[in-house]
């Protein structure tokens, strides 16, 4: 009557010892990035120290800045790999300030308007960088849009202006421009518009970590607005 139980006691001790062996040999490893390890990532991508960085939701954001501007960068907790590269700010733009108002971006349109066009709407987008006045405009049997800088008031984007001659780079310049941030073969180059400006998407292939990235860049200026990966 007495053997069973204790069989049992020692049928479970020896479970628990068998556990702990495993336990030893094999230790649980976390595979997350720390704070620490997240930095120098960065700074060995992208050359540049983040002037601040967070985690949330398994995604480090930080922010550096390089000659171009202040760029977004969000890096994976789990992984390490980079998830985003988003400009923030250009450094030939205007320091940030309070927004002009809806009243005062209207008679900046207005001024801007053939005598038959009139605004439909007009409407703050703080969400945009920079933040902007964007106005739906109509023209005769068209319709048009006009972006204000919401802070300084200049023109962003006016669809209604004469049709000029734009000068943009050539393809072979917007593969150079990519290159000299991706280390990589270039899979495609494509001409677009994208936010009411035109823009070259470089399709690479990155040599050294094998993802493949678009590179967006301004077809006239030639900055990069975006990696995408």
């Amino acid at each position: 009557m007495i053997k069973h139980p204790i069989r049992m006691v020692l049928y479970v001790a020896a479970l628990a010892a068998i556990g702990f062996v495993i336990y030893l040999l094999f230790p649980a490893s976390d595979s997350s990035l720390t704070l620490e390890e997240a930095t120098e990532q960065i700074e060995a991508q992208y050359g540049s120290t983040p002037t601040e960085i967070t985690l949330e939701d398994s995604v480090y954001t930080a922010v550096i800045e390089r000659k171009e501007g202040l760029y977004k960068v969000e890096l994976s907790e789990e992984t390490g790999s980079i998830l985003s590269l988003v400009s923030i700010e250009s450094n030939a733009g205007q320091p940030i300030g309070e927004f002009i108002s809806a009243s005062d971006a209207r008679e900046l349109i207005l001024e801007l308007l053939p005598p038959s066009a009139s605004i439909k709407d007009l409407e703050l987008i703080e969400e945009e960088n920079p933040p902007i006045w964007q106005a739906e405009i109509e023209y005769m049997d068209r319709d048009g849009g006009i972006d204000l800088h919401a802070e300084t008031g200049e023109v962003i984007r006016n669809t209604l202006e004469e049709v000029q001659e734009t000068s943009y780079l050539s393809e072979q310049e917007a593969i150079d421009i990519a290159l000299q941030e991706i280390n990589g073969i270039v899979d495609d180059v494509d001409l677009e518009e994208s936010d009411g400006r035109m823009v070259y998407e470089v399709d690479i292939e990155d040599q050294e970590t094998d993802e493949d990235v678009t590179v967006v860049i301004d077809a006239v200026t030639g900055q990069i607005i975006q990696f995408e990966y």
